[in-house]
């Protein structure tokens, strides 16, 4: 589906439409709220960290997240919440083998490699729906699910709730708002 641009408004009648293409989007239903996963393909191996969010080099994701919530209610049917923003790297990994490995040894030293990368919402239910086939600890993402617990298996700063999500969502919009505003009065910094 075509979706319209997020439409940030700046000052006065100026507005900002922001659209792009977003590489792919998972959809996991419980009951009547849908949450969304946003993946972004990268030919380099990329992180999303909070720093990097907070000084402006890292929006895309979030600014995806935005357009996509924006124009949930004409695409999807009830509520819809963020479920994770991630990375992918496309890319062929070097593992270093050794000839005692097995090839399920092997395919998991690959599915490490290649494993997403991102922002998660903490919640043992959407985590599970976003690999079914998790025992312990996920070849897909980076958390793992121990006696009901989850957690993240790296960068435990990346596990948000839906309300840490809200804050860095609306963070985004403020910080794009701010450039667009800066951009026009003629700071190309």
């Amino acid at each position: 589906a075509e979706l319209k641009p997020y439409v940030l408004e700046l000052d006065g009648d100026r507005k900002v439409n922001l659209s792009g293409r977003i590489d792919r989007i998972d959809v996991f239903r419980d009951t009547d709220t849908n949450y969304i996963r946003i993946i972004d393909y990268k030919s380099f191996g990329k992180t999303l960290t909070l720093k990097d969010i907070y000084y402006g080099l890292q929006l895309q994701l979030l600014v995806y997240l935005n357009v996509l919530l924006a124009n949930s209610e004409r695409i999807l049917k009830g509520k819809t919440l963020p479920g994770a923003v991630l990375y992918l790297k496309l890319d062929k990994p070097l593992i270093e083998a050794t000839s005692a490995m097995t090839d399920g040894e092997l395919q998991d030293e690959i599915m490490k490699e290649l494993k997403l990368k991102g922002l998660i919402l903490m919640d043992a239910k959407i985590i599970r729906g976003m690999d079914k086939d998790m025992a312990g600890v996920s070849l897909v993402i980076p958390a793992k699910v121990s006696k009901g617990e989850v957690s993240l298996t790296e960068n435990q700063d990346m596990a948000v709730t839906p309300e840490q999500f809200d804050i860095l969502r609306d963070y985004v919009s403020r910080a794009v708002k701010d450039t667009c505003l800066r951009l026009l009065q003629g700071d190309s910094s």
